[in-house]
């Protein structure tokens, strides 16, 4: 999908979840798959993640992205005039997340609130080898350890990060514990709980910055996204090791294992 749909997205439909929104970018089932929303709601439900955890989850998105924005910390990766990202809403309580309804499903755990925000939005990675960036007299900031693309059952859809980040770290010797940052996409919030629930991720390491329900997702830019907002992070803390992590439709995943030069 081109970066610039976000804007069509939000000129033809206004609100964040429609009928005709979600027809057209694939939030609705198709040959025999769950829709991403409903996906989400089961992952809550087997999970065991409530309405409460999923509000809070999504509060501490919005405060983590206020907070360093007032800092400064996306200063050095963003491009352009518009200095600060509209998605953001420093005013979020639990209160106005808890009176939002439900979209997805009857009596259902998520809402707009809990959930990516439909975003505009560009980012790119530079890639090259160490010998063609030596050539180019370009010092690399990060190299790519390790690169994984994961399937799990499309009809859960969405957890397919859980086995991802198993079996990177399995085969790359590592520990959760040995991650010093890591960046998953919020795609809702019952995926990154469902997520640390699993992997047992300490919470102060994941998505520091705050994620897509308070940044956005603009589709096709996420990854990049999260890769240069992850290797500023690293730098910021003088750390060594991040991984990002995002799932994607059909129940597919994608991992890398990055390390700070």
């Amino acid at each position: 999908m081109p970066f610039a749909s976000g804007v069509r997205i939000q000129q033809e439909y206004g609100d964040a979840v429609t009928p005709a929104m979600t027809n057209q970018h694939g939030l609705v089932p198709s040959q025999n798959l769950i829709g991403q929303g409903p996906a989400a709601e089961r992952i809550a439900t087997q999970w065991g993640i409530s309405r409460a955890e999923l509000d809070a989850w999504a509060l501490r998105s919005h405060q983590l992205a206020d907070a360093a924005t007032s800092r400064g910390d996306f200063e050095r990766e963003i491009v352009g005039s518009e200095r600060t990202d509209q998605g953001i809403r420093p005013g979020t309580t639990l209160d106005t997340l808890a009176a939002l309804e439900p979209p997805f499903v009857e009596n259902g755990r998520l809402t707009a609130g809990t959930s990516s925000q439909v975003s505009d939005g560009a980012a790119a990675v530079l890639l090259m080898s160490r010998a063609r960036a030596a050539k180019l007299g370009i010092t690399p900031r990060a190299r790519v350890i390790d690169h994984l693309v994961l399937g799990a059952d499309p009809r859960m859809m969405l957890t397919a990060p859980i086995p991802l980040t198993h079996r990177l770290l399995q085969r790359n010797t590592l520990s959760i514990a040995d991650i010093d940052v890591t960046e998953i996409n919020e795609a809702f919030a019952s995926v990154v709980l469902a997520w640390l629930a699993d992997i047992g991720a300490d919470q102060a390491t994941v998505n520091p910055r705050g994620g897509a329900i308070a940044l956005g997702h603009p589709l096709g830019a996420s990854g990049a996204r999260l890769i240069t907002t992850l290797i500023h992070e690293l730098e910021d803390l003088d750390a060594e090791l991040g991984f990002v992590t995002m799932c994607c439709a059909g129940g597919l995943a994608t991992g890398t294992l990055l390390q700070r030069i």
